[in-house]
């Protein structure tokens, strides 16, 4: 008995407005949801509660599929008899056939194409019990697991007597469908979730998920989105905490030139050597900040300092810093420089200053533990971990004594004192090990113990485990048209990304010759928002007249990924473009 398709469309309709009705049918349908182009999809309906052959109940087995935009169409019938109903449009493509031992009717589709991606369905009697519809994917593109990206409103925009909206965005995922939770399915109401998108640049999918629900509920809790693609085998589970708008807490100080092997002892005692000024910003929220720095009370055009993109912390706050390279001369004369922070979400503005006599200079002892440079462990293959002391007011009853967890003789050497601009005394200690035995995870502690002290105090320092090694990505970058017209210092920036662990050799050279580190600025290794790797940028400023002369300038990355420790990008006026080589260098 062949059925008028239009005759049963009509009934569809019908029947999806009646109410619903409890039933001890169910239908089943079992597809695959990600098909390649050109190749069979296969449709196994089943029904169970009642016979596919019973012609007084009716229980006919249809087959519906619903594309993007809710469009429904009619694709098979197959009554109880084995009469059959076939969309006409696709009558060349489509095989049926069943199998009454087991209640299981099946359709095959041929031919399949992009076209064909929609949600599939299969339906007993005349449109009376629908089983759960499955999103099948007509794609050349592989299984990819979703990324996931909470969303949470700015801080400035939540009223915690009204109702809030907070989301998780599902991306570059295949195949459809995933399952998405909210705190391990304990929320079922406030909940929308949108029809998956399947991208035409990448063939990926992208969903949304938002849950609303009153501010005043999420001001001390914490709401987790998690998601799960089957597919993969996949789950992963995003934290949303609301948290206040908090004004960055801004702190500046003079980094000691014994910190830094770019200032030497001649340096120091040279009005024209440079001292650099670090202007730490922690504790604040939301995570974007204006920074601006003053001299004598005036903004100094001249001078230059990097500003890190905020970094979020472990409790959902953010820090950074900026960093200031001033003349050893201007410091000496008392010129007072001072950080100016703006952060707009907590709508205030933080101003920290510092010259050589304010009280900035007299910071109580600190002892900071130091990690082996990447020269000392992959060339020279020697780990010297440094326990540093600074801002001592006296280098009396002083002592640093090192210890390791494992047993073993220790070979350390502690340094003469430094006596520094601010009437305080710097002291490192230097620990020599095997870099196997850092690599391995020991444990080495400094104990250091002063008059200003109350009681000793004890560092400990290892290599931190941060998961996989990633080798990162290096791109040099030319300068800027603006610089080039002006023909006075033009910048170069190598850019580095994507590398885990934190610690990276950066250095620059100019026609195959190492450039002084004072001479560029490397910002600290920052963690890349929602991933679990690091960037971190390098500026060399030069002469224009260099850069138009036609030099090489180099920018060398070295990480404990790459596969032979060290990498490198040229750039030159003539290419306009930069060239990478991994290369396996001995730095002197």
């Amino acid at each position: 008995c062949i059925y008028n398709m239009n005759l049963m469309l009509l009934l569809f309709f019908f029947i999806s407005t009646l109410p619903c009705v409890l039933s001890e049918v169910t239908v089943s349908l079992s597809v695959p949801e990600l098909v390649k182009p050109s190749e069979k999809l296969k449709l196994v309906c089943k029904v169970s509660g009642a016979l596919i052959t019973d012609g007084s109940k009716i229980h006919a087995v249809n087959y519906i599929r619903q594309f993007s935009g809710s469009t429904f169409e009619f694709l098979a019938h197959i009554n109880y008899e084995a009469g059959t109903a076939l969309n006409p449009d696709l009558k060349s493509r489509l095989t049926w056939s069943r199998d009454t031992a087991k209640n299981e009717a099946y359709l095959e589709i041929s031919g399949m194409t992009a076209g064909d991606t929609a949600m599939y369905y299969c339906a007993s009697g005349y449109f009376a019990y629908w089983g759960q519809g499955t999103m099948v994917t007509v794609t050349s593109v592989t299984a990819s697991a979703p990324s996931v990206f909470p969303l949470i409103p700015c801080c400035d925009n939540v009223d915690f007597n009204d109702s809030v909206t907070m989301g998780c965005l599902v991306t570059g995922y295949m195949a459809d469908p995933l399952d998405i939770q909210w705190n391990d399915g304990s929320i079922t109401t406030g909940i929308k979730t949108m029809r998956p998108v399947l991208s035409d640049v990448d063939g990926l999918y992208t969903l949304s998920s938002q849950l609303t629900i009153l501010a005043s509920e999420w001001k001390n809790s914490t709401y987790k989105c998690k998601v799960v693609h089957n597919y993969t085998n996949t789950k992963q589970e995003k934290s949303l905490k609301v948290l206040p708008c908090m004004a960055p807490h801004v702190q500046l100080f003079l980094q000691s030139p014994c910190m830094s092997d770019a200032i030497s002892r001649a340096q120091h005692e040279n009005i024209n050597a440079t001292l650099d000024l670090l202007c730490i910003i922690n504790n604040f929220y939301h995570g974007q900040i204006k920074v601006k720095w003053l001299v004598n009370g005036k903004q100094d055009v001249s001078a230059e300092a990097s500003v890190p993109t905020p970094s979020k912390t472990e409790d959902g706050t953010y820090s950074s810093s900026s960093q200031l390279r001033i003349l050893k001369g201007m410091w000496n004369k008392g010129t007072q420089y001072s950080c100016i922070v703006t952060h707009t979400s907590s709508n205030t503005t933080t101003i920290a200053n510092i010259s050589q006599c304010t009280e900035q200079c007299h910071d109580n002892l600190q002892v900071y533990p130091l990690t082996p440079t990447f020269h000392d462990l992959y060339f020279s293959r020697n780990a010297k971990i440094t326990c540093l002391v600074s801002s001592m007011k006296t280098i009396e009853n002083f002592d640093i004594s090192w210890e390791r967890e494992k047993a073993g003789n220790l070979e350390f050497v502690t340094e003469d004192p430094v006596l520094h601009d601010n009437g305080t005394y710097s002291v490192a200690s230097i620990l020599s090990v095997c870099a196997e035995d850092w690599e391995s995870g020991d444990k080495f502690s400094c104990t250091v113990r002063s008059q200003d002290l109350p009681s000793p105090v004890k560092k400990t320092i290892f290599k931190q485990n941060e998961g996989t090694p990633k080798a990162p990505d290096v791109y040099l970058l030319p300068p800027s048209a603006q610089e080039l017209i002006q023909q006075e210092m033009v910048t170069l920036t190598c850019f580095v990304t994507g590398f885990n662990p934190k610690e990276i050799f950066i250095q620059w050279m100019q026609g195959g010759v190492s450039i002084s580190e004072d001479k560029f600025i490397n910002t600290v290794p920052m963690k890349s928002d929602g991933e679990q790797t690091y960037f971190i940028y390098s500026k060399l400023a030069i002469p224009a007249a260099k850069w138009n002369q036609g030099d090489v300038f180099t920018c060398v990355v070295g990480h404990e990924a790459l596969p032979l420790y060290i990498t490198q990008q040229s750039i030159d006026k003539s290419s306009g473009k930069s060239s990478l080589v991994n290369v396996n260098l001995v730095m002197s």
